[in-house]
């Protein structure tokens, strides 16, 4: 399917935005089972929620290869818009509360959620136009981020470090 770069990357936002919001959910909704914690939020911290849009995004990098054919292309962009994302959602998150100081502010949050999905869209479209078109190091570059990323959401999703503010439920 052909579409422009910046359409891909405003359907990807909507289904992300979308998909990643359904995840808060998905723990509670199963029981909770611990075989949906590497990808649905287990409780209210921090991290919890920085793993929400993880999965939907790395399903739209994945169709995104496919559909696009470039794979060099997406993969590098794509992990600097997902890392820039899950960089965005602590910060901000911990600027306005300022730390554990104050109580967070669902419709604050939710925005957050939003603008940080938004942000790292736009991101990765900025950044797939300015790097030199299909040179094999993006590709490994982007492969490699993209599979630390799951590694170690999958891995603190069930052995958090326990002296870690991100992992704090609020």
């Amino acid at each position: 399917m052909k579409l422009a770069r910046w359409k891909w990357e405003l359907i990807s936002g909507s289904v992300v935005i979308v998909w990643g919001s359904l995840n808060h959910f998905i723990y509670e909704w199963s029981g909770k089972s611990d075989g949906v914690k590497w990808f649905a939020a287990s409780n209210e911290s921090v991290f919890e929620h920085m793993k929400l849009p993880v999965w939907p995004f790395l399903v739209m990098t994945l169709l995104m290869v496919f559909l696009v054919r470039e794979p060099e292309d997406v993969w590098l962009s794509r992990s600097l818009g997902l890392i820039f994302l899950l960089l965005f959602i602590p910060f901000i998150f911990y600027l306005y509360t300022g730390g554990h100081d104050r109580e967070s502010i669902l419709a604050v949050d939710i925005t957050l959620f939003v603008v940080a999905i938004a942000l790292g869209h736009v991101l990765s479209y900025f950044f797939a136009k300015q790097f030199p078109r299909r040179k094999r190091w993006k590709l490994a570059v982007g492969l490699t981020l993209h599979l630390l990323v799951i590694f170690l959401f999958v891995l603190f999703s069930y052995l958090p470090p326990s002296d870690n503010g991100l992992f704090f439920e609020y």
